[in-house]
């Protein structure tokens, strides 16, 4: 990321960019505080609602290109790039439980699906495994929302 000094010098863009490099240490706060935390995947999860709810939303990012030990959760045929790697990596390790009760995950693309299917199985074999509690919600045709809970 190429950052402009005049930006740098900002109290603003030092303060939203310290946000985003400690994403993890910001939700640790706010939950700290008595606040609830949810992690969100997928491009159309109602961020309103969880708001209105007192959640706080927080992005799931991955730790792209970082050694992962995910062969326990995917099947060696699997296609899952890096970055599905990373996230699975980090829902799957604690890394994420301390800091959020749950993950609503969105049907916006098939491989959230995926995503969605991996951490089931994970939390059906290993129940007492640090994964937090996922949610899949998706919208068929008609824009009915539907919800599956694991």
């Amino acid at each position: 990321m190429i950052e402009r000094k005049e930006a740098l010098a900002t109290k603003a863009y030092q303060r939203l960019r310290d946000i985003y490099l400690n994403r993890d240490m910001a939700a640790a706060e706010w939950r700290a505080k008595g606040g609830r935390v949810v992690l969100l995947m997928g491009s159309d999860v109602p961020e309103e609602i969880l708001y209105a709810a007192n959640y706080l939303p927080v992005s799931v990012f991955s730790n792209y290109g970082a050694p992962t030990n995910t062969e326990l959760y995917l099947e060696e045929s699997c296609d899952h790039d890096a970055w599905a790697r990373g996230v699975i990596q980090k829902l799957t390790d604690g890394t994420y439980f301390s800091t959020a009760e749950r993950v609503v995950m969105s049907y916006s693309t098939m491989r959230m699906y995926n995503l969605f299917n991996v951490l089931r199985e994970a939390r059906r074999q290993m129940p007492d495994a640090p994964i937090p509690y996922v949610e899949f919600l998706d919208t068929d045709y008609d824009n009915t929302l539907l919800a599956q809970k694991h």
